[in-house]
């Protein structure tokens, strides 16, 4: 598919989506999907991987934003409400996402370590992580999570969003560039695997405007997908085009 590596995320979030997905790689319109490990319709989506041969192209999406936590630490914290179950809330404040307790950073470590273990637990191979609206981005959350990479033998992780640039300024842009550095690094020694070459990552919006902007892909990217089926039909979640459509409207297949 030329320059794209496209990653169906939510794998496990639901029936519909699993099928998806399935759906896509059958008709090779993906190459790789994202499992979130805590959900109703994990074991599902396991399931599908195995019988439909792509467990190799399963990676990890970590989900601290809904859902049941696996461990009991991080039900008692800001990420979760009265009844134990993600609320999301952390992510609204900017505070949160700089600088967390140590009590809520020790539980933090906790829930992601978890679900990594989880996610070697059912078998899979590919070793790649990203996450659930990319909290992992966040540098409370990153630095949480970047010890544990090493230890558990990953070789690729999904950098910050960062094209198309001229929508990226300031701060932000700054941040990006010193994250995504780190994680280039990472991904560049930890593992032989071909997806790391790539170097920019964003959604199928952001793929479209740097096509207008410069005429072609430059580099490797990696574009985030959310598949799922609407009444036996193939739909994207986020785009009003669904991926095979997307992929066909700009002549990538």
């Amino acid at each position: 598919m030329r320059e794209l590596l496209i990653n169906a995320d939510d794998f496990g979030i639901s029936l519909p989506v699993n099928r998806a997905i399935s759906y896509c790689f059958e008709k090779k319109l993906i190459q790789r999907t994202t499992l979130m490990v805590n959900m109703p319709h994990t074991e599902d989506a396991v399931e599908i991987a195995y019988c439909k041969g792509f467990e190799g192209k399963v990676g990890l999406h970590l989900n601290l934003v809904e859902g049941i936590p696996l461990t009991n630490a991080i039900r008692h914290t800001i990420f979760c409400d009265d009844n134990g179950y993600f609320n999301g809330n952390l992510f609204r404040s900017k505070k949160n996402m700089l600088l967390l307790s140590l009590r809520v950073r020790e539980a933090l470590s906790e829930e992601i370590e978890a679900q990594i273990l989880k996610y070697k637990q059912y078998g899979f191979t590919l070793m790649h992580i990203d996450s659930h609206h990319h909290f992992h981005t966040y540098p409370s959350i990153f630095f949480a999570l970047y010890p544990l990479l090493s230890k558990y033998n990953f070789m690729t992780i999904r950098l910050s969003r960062n094209i198309p640039q001229s929508d990226i300024k300031g701060f932000k842009l700054l941040y990006k560039k010193m994250l995504n550095k780190k994680m280039l690094s990472f991904n560049e020694n930890a593992q032989k695997a071909t997806q790391a070459n790539i170097t920019k990552f964003g959604s199928q919006k952001d793929v479209e405007k740097e096509l207008t902007q410069h005429k072609k892909i430059k580099g490797f990217i990696e574009v985030e997908v959310h598949p799922s089926m609407l009444n036996g039909v193939l739909i994207d979640l986020y785009n009003p085009l669904n991926i095979e459509e997307w992929l066909n409207k700009y002549d990538i297949i």
